[in-house]
């Protein structure tokens, strides 16, 4: 996927964002967006596979911190969005490639990271490392 911005981001954020492209999907295709109005203002939101997939594209790149994160992140998406796992792990597959998911391997060969994210999430190491194992699944 060709890694480009929407052109009025600068105008209205005044910043330069990370490019990340999934991020396009918000802003070209109502689907892949959830509209909140909150502040006086109409706020896009990534959908969670949108969500979902910039962390997993992310995740092998990450420091240790990042890292914990991302990986707590992909848990809470996972099974707190409003669309089953199974789902979000189908739709993430059509949005990234195939590579992207062979990346996440490494991290099942230690039990640290799932271990850590744990503690964080006050659930059960082994649940998300199976997490793991079925996105990896093809």
């Amino acid at each position: 996927m060709k890694q480009t911005m929407h052109p009025s981001f600068r105008k209205i954020f005044k910043f330069d964002p990370l490019d990340e492209d999934l991020l396009n999907l918000v802003f070209e295709k109502t689907e892949m967006r959830t509209e909140l109005t909150t502040f006086k203002k109409l706020l896009w939101l990534p959908t969670p596979e949108i969500l979902l997939s910039t962390k997993i594209k992310s995740l092998p790149n990450r420091t240790e911190d990042k890292r914990i994160k991302d990986i707590c992140d992909i848990y809470a998406i996972s099974f707190f969005s409003n669309k089953k796992v199974t789902e979000l792990m189908k739709e993430s597959k059509i949005l990234l490639e195939k590579d992207r998911f062979e990346k996440l391997k490494p991290f099942l060969e230690s039990d640290d990271d799932f271990l850590t994210a744990a503690e964080h999430l006050l659930v059960d190491g082994e649940s998300i490392k199976n997490l793991f194992k079925e996105l990896i699944k093809t």
